[in-house]
């Protein structure tokens, strides 16, 4: 029976994004899940942003606030220096790609220079020369915009690219008359956005003898319209206010949500829910997106045999806003039985395939009790090749102390052991308790069974949960707990009544467990105490 597959393709803007999740057609009492995210190109235009920095006499003013946030109020230049440098990080932090990235500076007073073109690789330059602006003279808004049009028509920038200026300034235009045929023109020619940006609370937006930076600014509407410019006081202000770039798609996190009906409580659900941030070791980054592989859910209760268990994964991504979502994906859950081993009988050991009803068995508790019912499931070596989770566990003799078991043997994985150890007793009060077999892989000689040739699985069934010996070491007898009962059709339900002694239609047998059975994630740090222990089994 082969696992099953979700895929979801769909794009997120205008990228193309394909999940794949792997989940098991049945499940035990752990659910395993793959789940694989992959990215599709990202087809971005060439970007042209050109910072233009007011370094007039007046820049070296008090800009009247703390923009890099040091505890000392900035000069106009200084708060100018610091936004631009953010600005610049901003486009490395959000994983746009160098060679897609231009950044023109130009500095102005009574006139404007050309400082440099950057690409994102040259951020150490690019501080270097914005330290070394200084201020002095007149504040000219004209000069810069033709210095920036003279450049970006040198680079052959393209009117199909995307193409921003970021024009920083005290505010106090006083010098190069009329300024919006300048602005207009890199609106007209490159399709340029332009925002006017104000660094600091001293800054104007309006001022100035031809105008201010609202008449340059066209993110507000048209050039000369004087509306659109803001006034940031912090880095962090600047890159939200000029629009800055979105983040290159990636992925912010998955999240696995198991939901499946409470098996103790009728009408009421268990979910499980767990995120896996990136930057999470189980999320693996791969060249084409992330990978979560062998995802290990422990079931807390354990469902009901036979109930649907409902996965769903989502896959959140850094727009903050989209999240791909696989819809609920069914698991089947299923019991698995004792595996073929020998049982300590009235008539001596015997096969545990050879039992009989009516077979009287030696208890730990009870002495000599007669079977009631036998269970029996047959497995391939194809439904064991496709599902790891049925294959049995092997105990190697002498693996739970000294004859315990005498001989090796097998259970399946959520057969449970009796644990009888001091270093029990700290964690759940008791020094016995009964573990499932799959918890105790990793102590010396229990390891699952990988040989998928074919078995079958029996169980049999007492008036009581009872323990039993299976080749010297106890081990549990079928219990009728409310996920069992839950599993079973409706003639072995009536069966079930009938030999525990249930005289209504619509009651539900309950036996009481014969050792405390904890839940699995404790069952989990039983076993790791047990592993210096010599004598673990009952």
């Amino acid at each position: 029976m082969a696992d099953q597959v979700v895929t979801v393709n769909t794009t997120v803007g205008d990228v193309p994004v394909t999940t794949a999740s792997t989940i098991p057609d049945t499940s035990f009492d752990t659910l395993i899940i793959d789940h694989t995210v992959n990215i599709g190109a990202q087809g971005s235009p060439d970007l042209n942003v050109a910072i233009a920095v007011d370094t007039s006499g007046s820049a070296g003013w008090s800009s009247r606030s703390d923009v890099d946030g040091d505890g000392i109020v900035d000069s106009f230049l200084e708060a100018q220096a610091y936004a631009a440098k953010e600005l610049f990080k901003t486009y490395i932090e959000n994983g746009y790609d160098p060679s897609t990235v231009t950044v023109t500076l130009v500095e102005y007073g009574s006139t404007a220079s050309l400082v440099g073109v950057y690409t994102l690789d040259e951020l150490v330059q690019f501080e270097a020369d914005i330290d070394a602006l200084t201020p002095g003279g007149a504040t000219n808004f004209a000069s810069p915009l033709s210095k920036i049009h003279d450049s970006w028509t040198a680079q052959g920038v393209s009117d199909q690219a995307s193409n921003s200026i970021v024009f920083m300034s005290d505010g106090r235009q006083n010098r190069g008359g009329d300024f919006t045929d300048e602005a207009q023109a890199l609106e007209d020619d490159f399709g340029a956005l332009i925002s006017g940006v104000g660094v600091g609370s001293g800054s104007s937006l309006t001022a100035g003898r031809n105008g201010g930076l609202n008449d340059l600014d066209n993110t507000g509407g048209a050039i000369g319209k004087d509306s659109g410019a803001v006034q940031v006081l912090d880095a962090s202000q600047l890159t939200a206010e000029v629009g800055a770039p979105p983040p290159v798609l990636d992925v912010d996190a998955v999240t696995v949500t198991v939901t499946y009906p409470d098996p103790a409580n009728s009408g009421e659900t268990i979910t499980i829910a767990e995120t896996i941030p990136v930057g999470d070791p189980r999320l693996v980054p791969t060249p084409s997106g992330y990978a979560l592989r062998n995802f290990e859910i422990d079931y807390a209760p354990n469902p009901a045999g036979g109930t649907t268990i409902n996965v769903e994964m989502e896959t959140w991504f850094n727009d903050g806003s989209s999240v791909l979502s696989t819809g609920a994906m069914p698991i089947q859950q299923m019991i698995c039985f004792v595996g073929e081993t020998r049982i300590l009988t009235s008539q001596g050991e015997k096969r545990a395939d050879e039992l009989r009803i009516g077979d009287l068995v030696l208890t730990k508790d009870h002495g000599m009790q007669p079977i009631r019912w036998i269970g029996r499931r047959l497995l391939d070596a194809g439904f064991l090749a496709g599902q790891p989770k049925a294959r049995p566990v092997h105990i190697a003799a002498g693996a739970l102390g000294r004859g315990k078991p005498r001989c090796d043997f097998r259970v399946s994985q959520q057969h449970r052991i009796l644990i009888q150890s001091s270093a029990v007793e700290p964690m759940i009060g008791t020094k016995e308790t009964v573990i499932a077999a799959k918890k105790l892989c990793g102590l010396k000689g229990v390891a699952i069974d990988n040989g998928c040739a074919p078995l079958e699985y029996i169980h049999f069934l007492f008036d009581r949960h009872e323990l039993v010996l299976a080749e010297g070491a106890w081990t549990e007898s079928l219990y009728i707990g409310p996920q069992v009962w839950a599993y079973l059709d409706q003639d072995t339900k009536q069966e079930f009544r009938l030999i525990l002694g249930t005289g209504s239609d619509e009651d539900v047998p309950r036996q009481t467990p014969a050792r405390q059975i904890p839940p699995p994630r404790l069952q989990r740090d039983i076993a790791w105490a047990l592993r210096d222990c010599a004598e673990i089994g009952g």
